[in-house]
């Protein structure tokens, strides 16, 4: 049995992976700075062979301190997801740059065979192309969170270009899905979990923006890519995006609830200043380019009624609120 290290293992992507390298066949050494929810270990325990431990990922002694075992891959996902008015921007450098180069660092130094890094499309937040974002674009992001992920990027091409780590860095879109929720390191939620919130407990809500579109990616197919990136790719591209390439409306989602929750209390408007949730643009005009990630064998290929269908699920089974 293969053991994997995985931080952020108790947040929003890290669940997903953890439950994904697990139904895999995995042993995972799944680190975190919070407590995971009592029913994330509990499920984690119905797939598989877990050890968890609480870990600062800015701590080089907390990785030194890791167990002496011989681990198969790396899988950071650690980070913190602030608003672009960031009011520690120090704090969230420490954690998504120099978390990232401990991870490297540590993952050199016991020789581990690869790593994986997760970015975001934060890093294309702001520019202007005439096509889909690819990973050679320039980009130029003037916020923390953007900053942090593109700056990680770089010493990701140093550690596997110049100190031999097999390693990549993986641009992840704005995704939905099961696991997301307020914590101690994300605060901003997405507007699909406010949309699915509202349509499962039957809460009126307004919405707005109805013709602004994302490159929403399901979380399933994020970790899914990340554990195959981490489990069956080796060398192959250094810097990748993940997501299914295509841009969704608030329309759309709108239309797919109406199908899967017909009595739902969501009410779209026009008047954004009249609304409880406003959905707005990100990282760019254009959705992702994910060409590279389809070189490696690897498509995200749920749709919005897929996903949608699977968190409300999920949302019932866990009674989250």
């Amino acid at each position: 049995m293969n053991t994997y290290v995985l931080t952020g293992a108790a947040g929003f992507v890290g669940s997903n992976v953890l439950l994904e390298l697990l139904c895999q066949g995995n042993k995972v050494l799944a680190c975190d700075f919070s407590e995971p929810p009592q029913s994330l270990m509990d499920d984690a325990e119905r797939c598989g062979a877990v050890q968890w431990t609480t870990m600062n990922v800015r701590d080089a002694g907390a990785w030194d301190a890791l167990p002496q075992d011989s681990y198969r891959g790396v899988i950071h996902a650690a980070a913190v997801t602030p608003p672009e008015d960031d009011p520690a921007p120090i704090s969230t450098a420490e954690v998504n740059l120099l978390g990232a180069l401990h991870a490297m660092d540590w993952a050199l130094k016991r020789e581990v065979p690869r790593l994986v890094f997760t970015s975001s499309s934060a890093v294309y937040r702001g520019t202007q192309p005439s096509g889909p974002l690819k990973e050679d674009q320039p980009v130029h992001p003037r916020f923390s969170y953007g900053l942090s992920k593109l700056a990680a990027e770089g010493f990701v091409a140093v550690y596997r270009q110049r100190m031999g780590l097999d390693c990549c860095a993986v641009r992840l879109p704005s995704m939905y899905g099961p696991w997301e929720r307020p914590t101690e390191t994300r605060r901003d939620l997405s507007p699909v979990y406010g949309l699915v919130r509202a349509a499962a407990s039957g809460t009126p809500l307004k919405v707005s923006g109805a013709k602004v579109s994302r490159d929403w990616t399901y979380v399933g197919d994020a970790a899914r890519g990340l554990v195959h990136l981490a489990l069956s790719v080796q060398g192959g591209p250094e810097l990748l995006n993940l997501s299914t390439g295509r841009f969704v409306t608030l329309e759309e989602i709108l239309d797919a609830l109406n199908t899967l929750v017909p009595d739902h209390g969501i009410q779209l408007v026009g008047d954004h200043e009249a609304s409880d949730l406003q959905m707005t643009g990100t990282s760019g005009n254009q959705p992702m380019d994910p060409s590279r990630l389809h070189s490696t064998g690897f498509r995200a290929k749920t749709s919005m009624e897929q996903g949608l269908q699977q968190y409300l699920a999920w949302w019932q089974e866990h009674d989250w609120r």
